[in-house]
């Protein structure tokens, strides 16, 4: 099974409607906690080029 867990994101949907004080954001994932940090303290030239490299080979050939 690829992507995340449906039980997860379950699970912080729940947790987010019963806050009596809900969060502006909820991470899932441990990846979506730890990329706002390491943004906050990364250049953003070399930000913007991590971010390029992980999206282009997701890319079909012949849309770049």
């Amino acid at each position: 099974m690829h992507g995340i867990d449906p039980q997860r994101v379950a699970q912080t949907i729940i947790t987010a409607l019963e806050a009596r004080q809900p969060r502006n954001r909820y991470t899932v994932t441990l990846q979506s906690w730890l990329a706002p940090k390491l943004k906050a303290i990364t250049p953003e030239r070399l930000w913007d080029r991590v971010v390029k490299n992980l999206i282009e080979p997701s890319f079909p050939i012949g849309i770049r």
